[in-house]
């Protein structure tokens, strides 16, 4: 069983993430633009820097022109920050991970809108960085969707066995590219080893402690990921933290 988890919502919540971009944008791009209203959930780090430096009148010759010197401004601006605007980790988190590292059927991963320097700043602020060996994450592709494919890859990689799902039921239009399955289990009738995403409510939001954690399997995070399903039921679910280690009594795939 591979669990894909979220960062901001799911596993912390807080920090510096948003003053962090504001004043690279401001340093890189002498604009931030309507940074103050703007919607960050369920996007990525590259998304949302395109989306508000449009808004703001920039081209995109431009925008990609300074990209690199933004990104260098943003990660030292997030590290010079995370101390006294530090993330929390969320109720529960801690004791889960902990239960599913001790048993032996569970791999842990990341897919995240994070920048992969900007979710290893987050983490590790809080010691839970070493966790989860792969992810997948926002510099890997600007599109959320196209993020799943690339964390099953490096999982099969990084342990030798392949992760796959299969599309299940009404949700099937949100089905990621590439043809990578989504829901139900095995059609072998082998054990399922099929990804569960986790995910939150939205860093803007409060998020969910981690002992109800909502089943809606997009795994990409805030409150604007795509409710594909996940094997532990509809989007919106909650379950407690042992029907969730149960991981055999439901299929496991999504």
């Amino acid at each position: 069983m591979l669990l894909l988890f979220d960062i901001d919502g799911t596993l912390t919540i807080g920090g510096p993430g948003k003053s962090a971009f504001r004043v690279a944008l401001e340093r890189t791009y002498g604009t931030a633009g309507p940074i103050v209203n703007h919607d960050f959930s369920g996007k990525t780090d590259p998304l949302l820097l395109r989306e508000l430096l449009t808004a703001a009148g920039h081209e995109s010759h431009e925008i990609e022109a300074r990209r690199p010197r933004f990104w260098d401004s943003y990660l030292a601006e997030l590290e010079a920050r995370i101390d006294t605007d530090p993330v929390a980790v969320l109720p529960g988190v801690r004791e889960l991970i902990a239960a599913l590292e001790a048993r032996s059927d569970v791999y842990l991963g990341l897919v995240t809108g994070n920048v992969k320097g900007g979710a290893r700043v987050k983490l590790g602020s809080v010691r839970l960085w070493r966790h989860f060996p792969v992810g997948a994450f926002g510099c890997d592709h600007e599109v959320r969707d196209e993020l799943p494919p690339v964390a099953l890859q490096r999982a099969a990689a990084q342990w030798g066995r392949p992760f796959s799902w299969r599309r299940r039921g009404r949700h099937r239009r949100h089905a990621p590219r590439r043809g990578v399955r989504e829901g139900g289990g095995r059609s072998d009738g082998g054990p399922d080893d099929g990804p569960v995403f986790g995910r939150g409510a939205g860093a803007g939001r409060g998020g969910p402690c981690a002992a109800r954690v909502r089943r809606c399997g997009c795994g990409i995070g805030g409150s604007g990921g795509s409710p594909w399903m996940s094997p532990l039921g509809h989007p919106g679910d909650q379950l407690d933290p042992g029907r969730l280690l149960d991981l055999h009594s439901v299929p496991c795939a999504s």
